[in-house]
């Protein structure tokens, strides 16, 4: 069996997010890398029931800071 790892950067959420792709499918990994601080406070918000379309709220209203 494989291990399946997944580096996460905040360009690639907002990618997904604006192309209506679920965040489950990208944070779906043995392990994620997070490379910053906007990816942590975005999976913290997924983790804790926060759906996709609001986060894109969040992010393009400036709130993620």
């Amino acid at each position: 069996m494989g291990f399946n790892k997944r580096f996460i950067k905040f360009e690639n959420i907002l990618y997904r997010l604006k192309n209506n792709e679920p965040l489950t499918n990208y944070f779906s990994a043995d392990a994620l890398f997070l490379t910053d601080e906007k990816s942590k406070k975005i999976y913290d918000l997924h983790n804790n029931g926060v759906e996709d379309s609001e986060i894109l709220k969040i992010i393009n209203n400036g709130e993620l800071n």
